[in-house]
């Protein structure tokens, strides 16, 4: 799969550049999908089998909802 140009889909294009700007430019560590329809967005985070959610992830959480993101517009799927 292709990444898509971000710059074309406005709605989440502001999102994404909110967030690095709270993160201080900083990209890694980003969610792992940047996902949208129309104006809805879903930022997703998967930790696969042995990888655990750290101080990292609550970071970007932070800053997801800092910048305007809302709680049920982020999935965490952890691996059991």
């Amino acid at each position: 799969m292709k990444p898509s140009d971000l710059s074309q889909v406005p709605h989440a294009y502001e999102i994404y550049q909110r967030i690095l700007e709270i993160q201080e430019g900083k990209s890694g560590g980003f969610f792992d999908v940047l996902a949208w329809m129309g104006s809805c967005l879903l930022l997703v985070e998967y930790k696969g089998k042995g990888d655990r959610p750290n101080a990292n992830e609550a970071a970007w959480i932070d800053a997801a909802l800092d910048a305007g993101v809302l709680e049920t517009e982020m999935l965490l799927v952890v691996y059991p």
